[in-house]
C-alpha cells in the first residue's frame, strides 16, 4: 500500500501525538514536526500487539457465542462486531467529534505493515477506523510505556545486551552526535513515568542515558563488566530516579531544613522528588544524587536551606547569589 491514508480522529487524540512527536524530537530538516515518519513508525511498532489484544477479545467473545448454539460463521461475525463496539466504547470514541483529519503515506519501511493490516487484521472495519482505533489506544497508554512503543528497536537491542551481557555501541542525538560505548546495567523508568533511562558505565563512571535519544544502537560482541562500586551508583539511580547521575564519590547524606512552607511545598511537588530516608522535627536526610536534591530545591528559595554536605550548601549559596546579583545588575 502505497496511497494516502486519511484517519479522522478527535481533537484530544490529535493533541497527544502532537505532544508525543515533540517529545520524542520527531522534527525535520527545517525544524517542523515530522508527522509522517513518526505516524508510520508508531503504527509498524504498535499493530501488532494491539491487534493481539483485539484478537483475544474476539477470541473470548466467538467461544462463548458458540457455547450459546451459533454457528462459526453467525459467532464471527456477532464477534467483529461487539469487538468493535467494545473497543470505541473502551476508547470513548462514541461520544467525541472526529475534527481532526491526518493525512499520512506509508513509506517504504512500512508499506509492507500497511498490506498485511489491510489483508488480515480489519475484519470489516475501514483502515481509516481501524486505525483511529489504534491511535486512541496508544494514547491511552503512560507516556514511558508510549516511548517504548516508538523507540522498540532501541529496547529490543538494549534487553538483548541485557540478556546476553554484551556492550553496546550508540550515538546520542544531539548537535554533536557523541559515541558511546557502554557496558549496560539496567533499563529503568523515571518515577513519573515520562522517559526511559538506560543506566550505564563507560569508562569507569556510571551514566544515564535517555533511550528515546539514542540512535544507531548495536549489540557488540563483548562482554560487559560493570564495577562494584557503580552498581551500587546504580541501584540508588534505580530507586530515587533514573535520569539523576551520581559521581562515585558521592557518599554523604544530604540534610536540608524545610520551613512550614517548604514542608508544603514538597507535598505538593510531586515532579523530579526526592524521597527523604528520614525527618527530625524540620531536618529532612536524603540519600539520593546532588544533582537531584539542587534542581528540585531550586524553586523553594527560602524555605529550603542545605545543612549538609557543605559543598552543596555552597553550591545552593552561589546559585542565589548569583542570581540575587543578576538582579540587582538590571
Amino acid at each position: 500500500m502505497e496511497e494516502k491514508i486519511k484517519i479522522y480522529i478527535p481533537n484530544d487524540v490529535y493533541q497527544t501525538l502532537l505532544k508525543d512527536m515533540e517529545l520524542f524530537e520527531f522534527y525535520k530538516n527545517d525544524h517542523s514536526l515530522n508527522k509522517n515518519e513518526f505516524l508510520n513508525k508508531l503504527i509498524v511498532n504498535y499493530h501488532s500487539s494491539y491487534a493481539e489484544s483485539n484478537s483475544k477479545i474476539y477470541e473470548h467473545i466467538k467461544n462463548n457465542l458458540k457455547v450459546l448454539g451459533m454457528s462459526d460463521t453467525i459467532a464471527s461475525s456477532n464477534a467483529s462486531s461487539i469487538t468493535e463496539f467494545t473497543t470505541k466504547q473502551a476508547l470513548d470514541l462514541d461520544n467525541k467529534k472526529l475534527d481532526v483529519v491526518i493525512s499520512m503515506k506509508p513509506t517504504k519501511f512500512s508499506s509492507r505493515t500497511f498490506d498485511y493490516v489491510e489483508s488480515f487484521l480489519l475484519n470489516g472495519s475501514s483502515m481509516s477506523g481501524w486505525l483511529r482505533n489504534l491511535l486512541a489506544s496508544y494514547v491511552r497508554l503512560p507516556q514511558d510505556k508510549r516511548e517504548k512503543i516508538i523507540f522498540k528497536e532501541n529496547f529490543d537491542a538494549i534487553n538483548e545486551a541485557l540478556e546476553k551481557n554484551k556492550m553496546l555501541y550508540f550515538v546520542v542525538k544531539n548537535k554533536n552526535g557523541k559515541k558511546h560505548r557502554v557496558s549496560p546495567f539496567a533499563l529503568s523508568s523515571s518515577k513519573e513515568e515520562l522517559f526511559n533511562y538506560l543506566i550505564a558505565q563507560e569508562h569507569g563512571k556510571p551514566f544515564s542515558f535517555r533511550v528515546s535519544r539514542i540512535s544507531n544502537i548495536t549489540v557488540l560482541n563483548e562482554q560487559c563488566n560493570v564495577s562494584k562500586n557503580c552498581s551500587t551508583v546504580f541501584e540508588k539511580m534505580v530507586k530515587y530516579g533514573p535520569q539523576f547521575t551520581y559521581s562515585l564519590d558521592e557518599n554523604e547524606p544530604i540534610k536540608i531544613k524545610l520551613t512550614e512552607r517548604g514542608k508544603l511545598m514538597y507535598e505538593r511537588i510531586y515532579i523530579h522528588r526526592p524521597p527523604y530516608s528520614e525527618i527530625d522535627d524540620n531536618i529532612y536526610t536524603f540519600d539520593c544524587s546532588t544533582n537531584q536534591v539542587t534542581q528540585y530545591f531550586q524553586r523553594f528559595g527560602r524555605n529550603a536551606i542545605i545543612l549538609s554536605p557543605e559543598n552543596i550548601r555552597n553550591e545552593m549559596f552561589n546559585y542565589y547569589k548569583d542570581a540575587c546579583n543578576a538582579y540587582c545588575e538590571q
